[in-house]
C-alpha cells in the first residue's frame, strides 16, 4: 500500500475538523440553551457552562491555527517543495500553538469525565483512579510538547523518545473514557435497580445508553489514533487534529441528550398525557436520577394527638392533612443526607 502523502493528510485532516467543529458549533449554542435554562429555575451549572464555553474557545482556535497553517504551507511557503518541509516542521510556532490546544482540550476532557465520576460516586476511593489517568493525561500531554519542541527542524514524529509520550497519552485518554463510562454507568445501573425495587418509575436506561454512546465515541477516537500512529502512516493527523472538536462533541451529546430526555418526559408525564414543560432537570451526568425520574405520589396523612385535661381525662383529636407526596427517599443513595447532597451538589 502506498504511503498516506504528509500534505494531503493535512489538508484532508482540516476538512475533517472544521466539518466537525460545526457540528460541536450547534451542540454547543444547545448545551448553552439547556443549561441557562436550568437557571430559570435558580441554579446554574457553573462547572459545567464553563467547560462548554472553554471547549468551543479551544477547538475555533485549533481549526483556526490548523488553518492558518494550511495557507502557509500551500501558499506562502508552496515553492521547491516547501509546503512538505513546512508541514514537517513541528517546532514552528503555529504547529505548537495548535499542538499546545489540542492537548489542553485532551486534558480538559479528561478531567471533567473524573469530575462527573465524582459528582455521581462521591468517595475517593472509587474515583482514584479516574483522578490519577486525568493527571496522567496531563503530564503526557506536556512530554508530547516537550518532544516536539525538542525535535528539531524536519524531525519525524514517529521518533522513539517522541512516540513514548505519544502512546502514553493516547493510552491514558482511552482507558479513561473506557473506565469513567463504566463506572458512572454501572452507578446509575444500580439506582436504577434500588429505585424500581421500591416504586415504580421511569427508567434509567436511556441514561445509561447517552454515556455509553459519547464514552466510546472519544474511546474510538484515540484508539483509532494509536493504531494509526503505530502504523507509522500520516492518516494518524487526520483523527488526532479531529480529537480537539470530538473530545467537546461527547462532552456536549450527554448534557443536550439528557437535557432533551428530561424535557419529553417532564412534558408527558408518567402515563404520557401533556403537562407544562419543566426547566428545572439537571442537565449533568445525573440528570435522571433526579426527581424527575421518580413520580411523587400522594399519601394521606393523619395525626393522632392525645390531649390531657385539668380533670385527668384524655381526649384524642384525630385530623387529615391535605395530602403529600413522597419519593425523596428513591433518589440514589436513599439513605437521608447523602441522597439529597449528591442531588443538590451537582449543579454546584
Amino acid at each position: 500500500m502506498a504511503p498516506f502523502p504528509l500534505d494531503k493528510a493535512e489538508l484532508v485532516s482540516l476538512f475533517v475538523e472544521s466539518v466537525l467543529a460545526g457540528i460541536f458549533a450547534v451542540l454547543f449554542v444547545t448545551t448553552i440553551y439547556v443549561l441557562l435554562q436550568r437557571r430559570s429555575n435558580g441554579r446554574l451549572n457553573k462547572p459545567m457552562f464553563i467547560a462548554a464555553i472553554a471547549m468551543f474557545v479551544i477547538v475555533q482556535l485549533h481549526v483556526s491555527f490548523n488553518f492558518a497553517r494550511m495557507v502557509d504551507a500551500f501558499i506562502t511557503y508552496r515553492d521547491n517543495n516547501g509546503t512538505i518541509a513546512y508541514l514537517g516542521d513541528q517546532p514552528r510556532a503555529k504547529n505548537m500553538v495548535k499542538s499546545t490546544l489540542l492537548n489542553i482540550q485532551i486534558s480538559l476532557g479528561d478531567s471533567l469525565l473524573a469530575y462527573r465520576c465524582w459528582i455521581v460516586w462521591r468517595s475517593w476511593k472509587i474515583v482514584a483512579l479516574p483522578a490519577a489517568l486525568a493527571v496522567g493525561s496531563v503530564v503526557t500531554g506536556v512530554g508530547v510538547l516537550v518532544g516536539l519542541h525538542n525535535l528539531g527542524s524536519g524531525g519525524a514524529v514517529f521518533r522513539v523518545d517522541l512516540s513514548h509520550w505519544i502512546y502514553g497519552e493516547l493510552i491514558v485518554t482511552f482507558l479513561n473514557n473506557v473506565i469513567c463510562t463504566a463506572l458512572i454507568a454501572y452507578k446509575i445501573y444500580s439506582v436504577e435497580r434500588r429505585a424500581h425495587s421500591r416504586v415504580e418509575g421511569r427508567s434509567l436506561v436511556p441514561l445509561i445508553r447517552i454515556l455509553a454512546e459519547s464514552g466510546a465515541l472519544a474511546a474510538a477516537a484515540s484508539m483509532t489514533t494509536l493504531i494509526c500512529y503505530a502504523a507509522g502512516s500520516n492518516s494518524q493527523i487526520i483523527v488526532l487534529d479531529s480529537m480537539a472538536p470530538i473530545s467537546a462533541i461527547a462532552f456536549t451529546l450527554i448534557i443536550v441528550r439528557a437535557g432533551l430526555v428530561s424535557t419529553f418526559e417532564s412534558s408527558t408525564g408518567p402515563s404520557g398525557r401533556h403537562h407544562p414543560i419543566s426547566r428545572g432537570a439537571d442537565h449533568t451526568t445525573a440528570t435522571a436520577v433526579s426527581r424527575n425520574n421518580y413520580p411523587l405520589q400522594p399519601v394521606a396523612v393523619q395525626i393522632t394527638r392525645v390531649q390531657h385535661t385539668d380533670t385527668g381525662s384524655m381526649d384524642k383529636i384525630e385530623s387529615h392533612s391535605p395530602s403529600s407526596t413522597y419519593g425523596e427517599s428513591f433518589l440514589p443513595n436513599a439513605s437521608g443526607k447523602d441522597s439529597h447532597k449528591w442531588n443538590s451538589d451537582l449543579d454546584d
